[in-house]
């Protein structure tokens, strides 16, 4: 693929929120990454803000789940860490998971923040920076909120409550 390389443009993310074409251009970009993927390569990332929007491949769950759950967080009080730290959790490619794509070559990743404290691993859901985050305020707020918890879906809290503890990252 490489020596032909041409640029694509994917559209998606129409309202600031992830959507169907979001989900298929991060499924066409990981392909993208998979088919060139050698010890020579070298990926060069652009993270900046809005790409948590842009940038999206919900884990085990439906995008209008993923949606649903953070609308829910958002709604009812969940400041930016925490609603981060919860995509990050039911993504593919957040928390530093796009790095497992690219098993041979390295990685570059340009961050340009849109977070007044520069919070790298918040810079759309950080998907290049192994996800350190606030693991016991997402168990907080699992546990803490009635109200959150009683509006999501089951299946998804249990997935949370899974993964808060769980990692499965490639370790350099």
């Amino acid at each position: 693929d490489v020596p032909n390389l041409r640029s694509r443009v994917f559209h998606g993310a129409r309202n600031n929120l992830p959507d169907s074409d979001s989900v298929a251009a991060t499924h066409e970009a990981l392909k993208c990454v998979e088919r060139n993927d050698s010890s020579d390569s070298i990926f060069l990332f652009l993270v900046s803000g809005g790409g948590s929007a842009l940038f999206c491949a919900p884990d085990g769950i439906s995008l209008d789940e993923k949606l649903l759950t953070i609308r829910t967080l958002a709604a009812n009080g969940a400041d930016i860490r925490v609603l981060n730290s919860f995509r990050q959790k039911l993504s593919a490619v957040k928390g530093g998971k796009t790095l497992n794509y690219v098993r041979k070559g390295q990685v570059v990743a340009l961050l340009m923040s849109d977070l007044i404290d520069n919070l790298i691993q918040f810079i759309a859901s950080g998907p290049t920076i192994l996800q350190t985050g606030p693991m016991m305020e997402m168990s907080k707020a699992l546990t803490s909120s009635p109200k959150w918890t009683s509006l999501l879906l089951a299946r998804i809290l249990n997935k949370l409550q899974v993964r808060i503890f769980t990692h499965s990252y490639k370790v350099y």
